[in-house]
């Protein structure tokens, strides 16, 4: 992992917030951050480090930290910036606001892409997002030199999995499987909501490997609290609509009854195995089809109002966020083609072409 240096450049200005370093005063612990608080190691390791401080001047070196206070996109990207790619902050002329540095070198580096958030003050003091921290924080272990898999049913984890960006899932279903994140008591990610102090102390402290992880258990489909293992490989027939959504593992029988062992790949069940999966199932007082939206299946909300679609070509169904999934993993395989040719496919729906010239997604949309 790429090695992270000077810890002590790390001010207050990166999670006080906009509150100066306060001479050469320690803090040695919060009036507000207590032992047996859930977020009290990652605050105070950070702390340690010199990551963090507080919100107030420190008196006989007890601060006040506010863990329930919310964090800027500025303010997440100078402390990423700083742990994973300080050598692309430079100082910039009559800067528009303070973080704009880090915004350049987070898109420098690849933390962001330069269409992802807008570098204005307004953008950059706006409260971060979780579900973009996830993207970011992601982001932020690849530059460290991780490659990040998805587990087979980590949406199991999340059960408010719909309310997700469909831009953001990849990334929070690969933070969720590589615990960099765990969900609240009802197992909800609340991607919309703001994140806090005491969470963005928990999320630096995993993705820099200074604290232990959590240990990932898949859930079963539609459990609750900590959940169990996923359940063992069965038979599932397309002729019966009460069956359990798939996973990896399963035999499937579809209707001409040819029997197929379901894999895996990029956390899609039955990439490139030309299956009808989801067709069959049932959907209200019929079978589900082509074009219709995802419902609740056996307590499972994985694909809850995302349409189903099948290829014309190949007959393989998936939900919207499995395509999407899809696309980018055959995006990312292109990068390793050198002077492609005319009709050369990667996958099995992207193609290039020399006119108009590029790589293109043939696949449903």
């Amino acid at each position: 992992m790429k090695k992270v240096v000077n810890f002590l450049v790390i001010i207050a200005v990166m999670l006080s917030m906009a509150v100066p370093a306060y001479g050469q005063e320690t803090v040695t612990s919060f009036s507000d951050v207590k032992p047996g608080q859930w977020f009290y190691e990652y605050v105070m390791t950070l702390t340690g480090k010199g990551v963090i401080t507080g919100v107030t001047k420190p008196v006989n070196g007890v601060g006040k930290y506010d863990p329930q206070g919310t964090v800027t996109l500025g303010q997440f990207l100078a402390i990423a910036t700083r742990l994973v790619a300080s050598e692309y902050i430079k100082e910039v002329p009559n800067p528009r606001h303070w973080a704009e540095p880090n915004y350049n070198a987070a898109v420098e580096s690849g933390l962001i892409g330069k269409g992802d958030f807008g570098n204005s003050p307004a953008y950059l003091n706006t409260p971060i997002s979780r579900e973009d921290m996830a993207y970011i924080l992601v982001n932020m272990a690849k530059l460290n030199g991780e490659t990040l898999e998805i587990k087979s049913g980590i949406k199991n984890n999340i059960g408010d999995y719909g309310q997700i960006s469909v831009i953001r899932r990849e990334a929070v279903e690969k933070a969720y499987s590589n615990g960099l994140l765990v969900g609240d008591d009802q197992g909800n990610f609340n991607p919309k909501k703001p994140l806090t102090r005491a969470e963005v102390a928990a999320v630096f402290c995993r993705v820099m490997n200074y604290t232990a992880r959590p240990e990932v258990v898949v859930k079963a489909p539609g459990s609750t609290g900590t959940g169990t293992k996923k359940r063992e490989p069965m038979v599932l027939r397309w002729d019966d609509p009460d069956r359990p959504l798939p996973q990896a593992g399963d035999t499937f029988i579809d209707k001409n009854g040819k029997a197929t062992v379901l894999t895996e790949t990029v956390g899609v069940v039955g990439y490139g195995q030309g299956l009808d999966l989801y067709s069959g199932m049932k959907y209200g007082d019929r079978t589900l089809q082509h074009g219709d939206i995802g419902d609740v299946w056996h307590g499972d909300m994985t694909y809850l109002g995302q349409p189903y679609l099948v290829d014309k070509k190949t007959g393989e169904g998936h939900f919207r966020s499995d395509w999407i999934a899809i696309s980018s993993y055959e995006a990312e395989l292109t990068l390793d083609v050198r002077n492609p040719k005319d009709g050369q496919r990667v996958g099995y729906w992207t193609v290039y072409f020399e006119e108009p010239g590029g790589w293109y997604w043939t696949g449903p949309r």
